[in-house]
């Protein structure tokens, strides 16, 4: 058996219970097994999370940064696909 994904976040021996970092009785979680639950996690959780917060947009001025050499600047207008999602967009 594992242990819960807010215990594998804050390492072994370590639980984050929303106040601060509890030291609790578990066992080392192997790292394969920590990214196998934090991908299902990804696949299942963040989904639905995503979902409910679709129409939200980030209220915090938002700096958006990319590599001047990369493809996104290339490829893409970064400050636009994030005023979509956000308010007071720069970068």
């Amino acid at each position: 058996m594992t242990a819960p994904l807010n215990r594998l976040v804050s390492g072994a021996g370590a639980a984050f219970d929303g106040g601060g970092v509890q030291p609790v009785d578990v066992e080392p979680v192997p790292q394969h097994l920590q990214q196998a639950q934090l991908f299902l996690a990804a696949a299942t959780i963040d989904l639905e999370h995503d979902r409910a917060d679709e129409d939200a947009r980030v209220a915090c001025p938002l700096l958006v940064l990319w590599g001047s050499r990369g493809q996104v600047g290339r490829r893409y207008d970064p400050n636009a696909i994030w005023r979509e999602k956000a308010v007071d967009v720069s970068g």
